[in-house]
């Protein structure tokens, strides 16, 4: 069972140190430092959710309820959790929660050349624009099966 739980100071800590992990070096490759108190100061004021399989945390995603769209600002799972079921678990999950919110959009963006641009295409998204080295991708819930969720 995978579920959202929000993210408490010590797993948002924990949540900092996977991104960059996950990131920093694909961001080098494209020659930016990482920055940790970029980051901080960008994450914190967001909605932060814990990502636990049972009782195991495995992640870490923080998202915005925006005017228009639910906006995913991040995904990080741990690396033995990526590239398997908890990805679309996560998809369902996030469109579940967008529908909620009375949003028929999910907007985020992804590092230009990264495989997950190819993975979020996959699930339905749409390239909306790129803006220096992000792609900005957009998901119209109506296009989505939704027994999916």
């Amino acid at each position: 069972m995978l579920s959202l739980i929000t993210a408490e100071e010590p797993e948002f800590e924990s949540a900092l140190l996977l991104m960059r992990f996950n990131m920093a070096a694909t961001l080098e490759k494209k020659g930016i430092a990482w920055d940790d108190d970029w980051n901080r100061k960008h994450y914190d004021s967001l909605d932060n959710y814990s990502i636990f399989l049972r009782d195991q945390w495995i992640g870490f995603i923080s998202m915005e309820v925006m005017q228009d769209a639910l906006y995913v600002h991040t995904i990080q799972l741990c690396p033995q959790y990526q590239g398997n079921i908890y990805g679309m678990k996560l998809f369902r999950l996030l469109c579940a929660r967008a529908l909620e919110s009375d949003r028929n959009l999910i907007r985020c963006s992804a590092i230009d050349g990264s495989s997950v641009v190819q993975q979020y295409i996959r699930l339905g998204f749409v390239v909306e624009s790129t803006h220096g080295v992000l792609v900005n991708l957009v998901l119209s819930l109506q296009n989505v099966n939704h027994r999916l969720f």
